[in-house]
């Protein structure tokens, strides 16, 4: 079979609709984030970590991804996983330049990091908590 039907239901409750309408959408691929070079025959290229997405440089559970969206501190927690260094510099930098909140309002984002990237086992997955209300944080 060469096709695929996709059915969205933007109405579903009885209803007459007495005038046109125009509706426009997208549909967006995941994961967004380009995947590395060779990454099917990898096992470690999805970070992990067997609770919220503060591990990963997000400060609460309700957090769909690191601080600011930046996926470069998933980068760099997951290589101080691997290598056993933490990059002191680079986050001393990146909290000087964005001024981090604390993780859950009390836990300093950058000690939360650093015992974070400590972690060398690392647990398979990562959760966030969808009834939570994310910061929007400004630039």
């Amino acid at each position: 079979m060469d096709t695929l039907t996709l059915r969205v239901y933007l109405v579903n409750t009885p209803a007459i609709i007495k005038e046109k309408h125009a509706l426009v959408f997208g549909l967006q691929a995941s994961p967004t984030k380009l995947m590395p070079e060779n990454w099917r025959a990898k096992t470690t290229t999805t970070p992990g970590g067997s609770g919220p997405v503060n591990p990963w440089g997000g400060l609460h559970c309700g957090y769909k991804g690191p601080f600011r969206n930046d996926w470069q501190i998933v980068d760099k927690i997951s290589e101080a996983q691997k290598t056993g260094v933490f990059d002191e510099a680079w986050f001393t930098d990146y909290v000087a330049k964005y001024d981090p909140p604390p993780c859950y309002g009390n836990w300093d984002w950058l000690e939360s990091c650093r015992v974070f990237a400590g972690m060398r086992q690392r647990p398979a997955m990562t959760y966030q908590e969808e009834l939570i209300q994310s910061v929007v944080q400004s630039e």
